[in-house]
């Protein structure tokens, strides 16, 4: 990088994250847009990297005063030794400050960090051969599912039936985005696949990755379209997918929970009315249960606009939903289940494991300096990109403005105050990658509170650092989450003080509403609303209880709160604000200004339905208010608890993290599998298994969802009236087998039998199946999962050497419907005679297919 200093080499793919940053870097250094802070842990990173593989050699650094000076690497914990005009460099490890007795594998940890892919143990997923419908919706480039987990999801989702809500935990990596995309893409099936994201940056990243998918699977490349909704397009372009939406036209659209509200809330009415409304996808949905705590109620508006949708649109075409995260408590899945579901339409498909890719490192301090110190350090030495996480606004900020004055450049702050457009900046120059394609880097640190990271999803972040104690468990692994995306290992160094534990505690009690005080609040707004003819009561947001005295916005906030207390406890519902319809003859300036009136105050209203009727008994209504406010307190402590009992060693945070996220849902338990690379307890009292972790969690396979649905038999006239479950379909010979069992099966496939196999079956004719079978999925049971667990009909294929399956047995003594497909010459596997003459239930592959 240094041998031709000034001149710099072109970047090159061959190029690690660390040397594509360092020459970015070096590029900038000109514009000062890079100080030598930053150079110089570039730099001791590459340098660790050449250590870890064997590489001992310095690196010689020309001397040249935009290029850190002796001091600037003494600072980097770098030693260096002058010869001419040059400066030799090595780099030494970074050390936590608390860890004196466990210092090699301190030193073992940070070694598999810098090898990234070359790291003893990366993850490395089980993958498996794709359906034939996930090829065909995605492409070749998806001839194999990441992992079995991926498999079931996917297969849950795409025969999810109208109406149905579907719950997903899958771990990161495994591709949770991917089933989504299957599910709308598959074949010519017309309609709307909605996401909904917490941030336009990923609304715009979810366009483009679609955007991607599309053009590679089209023959010729596609008219650009547009996939995202936000406030960044223009008035054109926001219109012309307000029309595809209503029309039809529109096959995915990601976009806020706000604009689902409100500008988009009639043309998605319309698409539901005419069924073309298809899929609800949400998106990071373990956010969903906090967000009617502090936010704006257009969040919690969603839950009653699916049930209007549900409600209005033809039978067999209601909305499905897909909620999706990596990570879910047993509060979420709940609020999610009640929000967006029913008993009887939900179900919960659970992949979850705790991460491997981060270790854990924990330093506590007596005062502020210190704890400051040891963070700078941290800074200065561990590999980028890196994140710096605190928990107000003003010490982001600050740490910003020390970074810059300790000679870091390539350094940003991002939160809640930051607009869209800034983080939008941000992301680009951190991972640097825009829509259109690869830029430079501009950031290697971004110092950011809880807001930052929603939706984020730089694979190669390899440092997290809390200056902080979050409060609760779950924010923090959200947080140290950033890093290692990519499946290779990264650092989790958390630094507190005593004054930490003070701030997480106030974070942690979230200011809700006390029962009187929301009584007091309700009454106002109710005898201030007004109800339509579906008696939906339009409440002001600004309504002020008597002797209140806080100002507007204040005051707004509470009433807020109040309403999505209210709907925790089932008191109320909200609803979306309907746009009003045009009078006659009204000009279009007036219709205009009405309008916009609408709109204008579309934020200090809200509506609401009353799903109690005895919310306006004031005992009955603190009652429920009571109850659920001691459930969200105890949830939040309990939450910080185990935060703490994690950092003090005395448990593996792998297993306090898996006994977290393990829930129990409907009677059923739900586990989560512990993982850890590495944390203080593991360090201080057990040894590493050779690949360096000390709990490696299970691959997680979870069951597909036999959803409850009508019994797909279309050839139920020849089971003997239904009294049969398997159905014998023989064929005569080889022509009659290559002529008439594909199509026969493709028809079948059409009729709602999804899940064919056997191994009279292969991979190729499962393909050209499913190819007759658009735009129905086909679901190849290559490894007989399905025909040994699943309650819905199986279509089996065997050939003249196949060995009679005891699972078909299984399935024929029960009610499970099969469809055997066999030469005719088989013979029964227990009497030796032909399997025709002695089954009850036959009919020939021709007139089968006669039948259709």
């Amino acid at each position: 990088m240094f041998d031709h200093w000034p001149a710099l080499p072109e970047p090159d793919h061959g190029f690690t994250s660390a040397a594509r940053r360092l020459a970015d870097a070096l590029r900038s250094l000109a514009d000062e847009e890079t100080g030598p802070g930053d150079v110089a842990s570039l730099v001791r990173q590459i340098l660790l990297g050449a250590r870890a593989r064997g590489s001992s050699t310095s690196l010689t650094v020309p001397l040249s005063p935009v290029l850190p000076t002796k001091q600037h690497w003494e600072a980097a914990n770098c030693t260096t030794v002058l010869t001419g005009a040059h400066l030799k460099v090595w780099a030494t490890p970074w050390m936590p400050v608390d860890a004196p007795d466990t210092v090699e594998q301190a030193l073992a940890d940070l070694d598999e960090v810098v090898l990234g892919k070359d790291a003893s143990y990366t993850r490395s997923l089980e993958n498996c051969p794709a359906d034939p419908f996930w090829k065909s919706a995605l492409g070749e480039a998806y001839a194999h599912y990441r992992s079995v987990g991926q498999r079931q999801v996917a297969r849950s989702v795409v025969t999810a039936p109208p109406g149905s809500t579907t719950v997903v935990c899958l771990p990161t990596g495994h591709g949770k985005t991917e089933t989504a995309f299957a599910a709308a893409t598959l074949g010519t099936r017309r309609g709307l696949m909605l996401m909904v994201v917490p941030t336009v940056a990923l609304a715009i990243d979810m366009e483009r990755r679609f955007t991607k998918l599309v053009n590679d699977l089209a023959d010729n490349k596609p008219a650009k379209r547009h996939y995202a909704y936000h406030a960044g397009l223009t008035d054109d372009v926001k219109d012309q997918i307000v029309a595809d939406v209503r029309q039809g036209h529109q096959r995915v659209l990601f976009t806020s929970p706000e604009a689902v509200a409100t500008k988009l809330s009639r043309p998605l009415e319309d698409a539901a009315a005419t069924g073309s409304l298809r899929y609800l996808v949400l998106d990071e949905a373990h956010i969903v249960e906090q967000w009617g705590d502090n936010f704006r109620p257009e969040f919690q508006t969603i839950s009653s606009q699916l049930r209007d949708w549900r409600r209005k649109a033809p039978p067999g075409t209601e909305p499905r939903v897909i909620a999706m995260s990596a990570t879910l408590t047993g509060l979420q899945v709940e609020t999610l289940a009640s929000l967006f579901g029913t008993r009887e339409n939900t179900r919960v498909i659970w992949a979850s494991q705790v991460r491997v890719e981060p270790s854990y490192y924990v330093d506590s301090f007596d005062s502020e300096p210190t704890r400051h110190d040891a963070v700078l350090k941290a800074i200065r030495e561990l590999p980028r990109p890196m994140v710096l996480y605190t928990s107000k606004v003003e010490d982001a900020e600050k740490w910003r403005d020390e970074l810059v004055a300790a000679g870091f450049r390539r350094v940003v702050a991002v939160t809640g105050k930051s607009s869209g457009d800034e983080r939008r900046e941000v992301l680009e120059g951190w991972g640097g990658r825009t829509p259109d394609g690869d830029v430079p880097t501009r950031y290697d640190v971004v110092v950011g509170t809880s807001a930052f990271g929603l939706g984020i999803d730089l694979s190669d972040v390899r440092t997290v650092v809390h200056a902080c104690l979050p409060e609760t468990i779950d924010r923090f692994y959200q947080e140290v989450g950033r890093g290692g995306r990519d499946g290779q290992p990264s650092i989790a160094y958390l630094a507190t003080t005593q004054k930490d534990h003070s701030i997480a505690n106030d974070l942690n009690s979230v200011p809700i509403v006390r029962a009187g005080t929301a009584w007091s609040r309700w009454s106002a707004m109710f005898r201030r609303g007004s109800a339509d003819e579906a008696m939906r009561f339009e409440l002001d947001l600004e309504s002020t209880p008597a002797h209140v005295p806080e100002g507007y916005s204040y005051n707004r906030m509470w009433n807020i709160r109040t309403l999505n207390l209210m709907v925790k406890a089932n008191l109320v519902d909200f609803h979306a604000l309907e746009r009003p319809a045009r009078h006659e003859p009204e000009s279009d300036d007036e219709w205009q200004a009405r309008l916009d009136a609408h709109f204008a105050r579309i934020g200090n209203r809200v509506k609401v339905s009353l799903i109690d009727g005895q919310v306006n008994s004031r005992s009955h209504f603190e009652k429920r208010i009571t109850e659920v406010r001691r459930d969200i307190v105890d949830g939040q402590r309990q939450a910080l608890k185990r935060l703490r009992d994690a950092l003090t060693g005395s448990e593996c945070i792998g297993d306090v993290l898996a006994d977290y996220y393990s829930i129990e849902s409907h009677g059923r338990l739900y586990p989560t599998t512990p993982g850890c690379r590495g944390c203080p307890h593991c360090r201080k009292s057990e040894v590493p298994l050779p690949n360096g972790l000390y709990r490696v969690p299970l691959d997680p396979e979870p069951d597909v969802v036999d959803w409850p649905r009508g019994k797909s038999d279309p050839l139920s006239a020849f089971r003997n009236g239904g009294k049969t479950a398997l159905l014998s379909l023989p064929w005569g010979d080889d022509q009659e087998r290559s002529d008439l069992v594909p199509e026969l099966i493709s028809l079948l496939c059409r009729r709602g039998m999804t899940v064919i196999g056997g191994p009279g079956l292969g991979h190729d004719e499962a393909a050209a199946i499913q190819r007759g079978a658009l735009p129905h999925p086909v679901i190849h049971d290559y490894d007989e999962a399905l025909l040994m667990s699943s309650n819905n009909p199986v279509v089996w294929v065997v050939d003249e050497h196949t060995p009679w399956n005891p699972l078909l047995d299984a399935r024929s003594e029960s009610d499970e419907i099969t469809y055997l497909i066999h030469p005719k010459s088989m013979l029964h596997p227990q009497r030796g005679q032909p399997f025709v003459e002695l089954h009850s239930a036959v009919v020939s592959v021709k007139t089968a297919g006669r039948h259709f």
